[in-house]
């Protein structure tokens, strides 16, 4: 046993002299300037990770006035720069008309690839957002001047009245409507008690606005929310601006 201790160790002693031997002789880096050149390389190396929490964030959704590109691989005859209508559709040489309105990217890649299949064998296509389209958010009701304003960042409920004008004197400010069609959730409609605000200011009361959302002054208290959005539709709003805010609200169910 005592033998092939013996032995083990002549066989570490033989590979460290080599290793030393290595980095010492000539032509070779000495054992500081290897240290030396190593520390700050890995002084920057330093693996960043996403979060879990921003992984889980939801992806960008297509909306009214992008400006998408698409390419398909080797077919530069197929590749289009387009921005999407008032209507929320596309129209492409080949395909037609596509509603995209509240599609991610990776969505509209899938329905063209399978689209394109038909004649291109094995289309590789990819869509590139090259610009955002406004935002606009819309205040009806009782305000002074009701319709579509741009949507500015920090912009909340009263301000966005602010921006329409402000309410009038028939104004029921304890049950402001806000409709929002969040694409990757189901459409919502909450009311807003915003009476007394600069008596009584509260930030959880005057919320932030999105793109899309509908503000909705209502002239007598609203009770129940419950067919609200119906009633909303089919009453309290008109045409043209009617069909383009249906097709805001109710983009999920717009699909071809």
């Amino acid at each position: 046993m005592s033998r092939l201790i013996r032995f083990h160790a002549f066989l570490s002693a033989a590979f460290l002299a080599l290793l030393f031997n290595a980095c010492t002789g000539p032509g070779r880096i000495s054992q500081k300037r290897l240290q030396a050149i190593r520390k700050p390389i890995a002084d920057t190396l330093v693996v960043v990770r996403t979060p879990r929490s921003l992984m889980k964030l939801p992806q960008y959704r297509l909306s009214f006035g992008d400006v998408i590109e698409i390419k398909v691989f080797n077919h530069p005859e197929f590749n289009e720069t387009t921005s999407i209508r008032p209507d929320g559709r596309i129209a492409l040489e080949k395909i037609g008309e596509l509603f995209v309105l509240g599609l991610t990217p990776a969505q509209l890649d899938s329905i063209l690839t399978r689209r394109y299949s038909r004649f291109i064998r094995r289309p590789d296509v990819t869509v590139l957002l090259r610009q955002f389209g406004e935002r606009h958010v819309y205040v009806l009701g009782e305000v002074n001047a009701p319709g579509g304003y741009l949507l500015k960042d920090g912009m909340t409920v009263l301000r966005a009245i602010a921006e329409a004008g402000g309410q009038t004197q028939f104004a029921k400010m304890n049950s402001v409507i806000l409709l929002r069609n969040e694409y990757y959730r189901e459409p919502v409609a909450i009311r807003l008690d915003l009476s007394n605000f600069t008596s009584k200011p509260d930030r959880a009361r005057d919320q932030l606005v999105m793109a899309n959302d509908i503000i909705f002054i209502p002239r007598t208290f609203i009770g129940e929310l419950d067919g609200f959005v119906d009633r909303f539709f089919s009453r309290l709003i008109e045409p043209p601006l009617d069909l383009y805010l249906r097709t805001i609200f109710f983009t999920r169910t717009l699909r071809r």
